[in-house]
This record gives C-alpha cells, structure tokens and sequence, in this order.
C-alpha cells in the first residue's frame, strides 16, 4: 500500500510540474524582454541622412523606406537608383546583415536600436573601387 502511495505522489508531481501549454520560458526569444533585431528593423523609419563615400547628402523629399514583417521591402530613394525598390528581405550573419533579394544585395547593419538605424552599403559599380552609401534612420513613432 506504501509503495502504491508513493507511486501515485511521484505521478502527482510529474504531472504538476508539466506545463500543458508548453510556455516555458526557455522558449521566449527575448527573455530579457528587449526587442529582437527583427522587431527593431520592422518599425517605422524616417530616414535622416545619406552619406556617398563619405559625402553627406540629405535625402530626396521623395524617400520612404519600410520592412515589413512578412519579409518584403519597399524603397524609394534616389541616390540609390540602382536598387530594386522592392523585394524581400531577411536578417542573416548573426542580424548583423540584411539580405535583399536573396543576396542581391546585402546591407551591414552598423548600427540598430529603438530609435536608430543605420545600413551600410557597398556598390560595385564598375569603377576602380566599389562606392560606399551609409543611409541614416530615425523611429518615426
């Protein structure tokens, strides 16, 4: 009877200690509670400055930038003439790159947080050395 007794309180235990739902913890991406990278870059950006190997440029009144969530992207902006204005997009590299395009074109994240973004990008467009543009972005919430 002890041993039916112990049996049936190891059982009780083992199912008290089951999450049903299987919520646990461990399975949070953000434990910390903090935004993933994802999250960061889908927000709504405005985007601030254009530097061409080094030049500072201000954006054409024309730009407008989004990543959507579902990984698609739309761009307009001028200066960037050359890239496709809308595709998909994926984080890649430990998110310190954004894939276009299934490698099209990849930008260097160089610098990502609630408030800021910053992409970088290397263009060869057939002259000696590849051009740089580093477009600047600020949270538009």
């Amino acid at each position: 009877m002890k041993k039916i007794l112990i049996l049936w309180l190891g059982l009780f235990i083992l199912l008290a200690s089951c999450n049903p739902q299987g919520d646990s913890d461990d399975d949070d991406p953000n434990p910390d509670g903090n935004p993933s990278r994802e999250e960061l870059l889908v927000q709504s950006w405005n985007i601030t400055t254009v530097i061409i190997d080094g030049q500072s440029q201000s954006p054409s009144s024309q730009a407008d930038v989004g990543f959507n969530e579902n990984g698609t992207y739309n761009i307009i902006l001028p200066e960037l003439d050359f890239f496709p204005t809308m595709g998909t997009w994926e984080l890649i590299n430990n998110d310190t790159q954004v894939s276009i395009n299934g490698g099209e074109y990849v930008l260097n994240v160089i610098e990502l947080t609630e408030e800021r973004m910053i992409l970088e990008l290397e263009y060869d467009n057939f002259k000696a050395e590849p051009t740089t543009y580093q477009l600047s972005f600020q949270n538009s919430n």
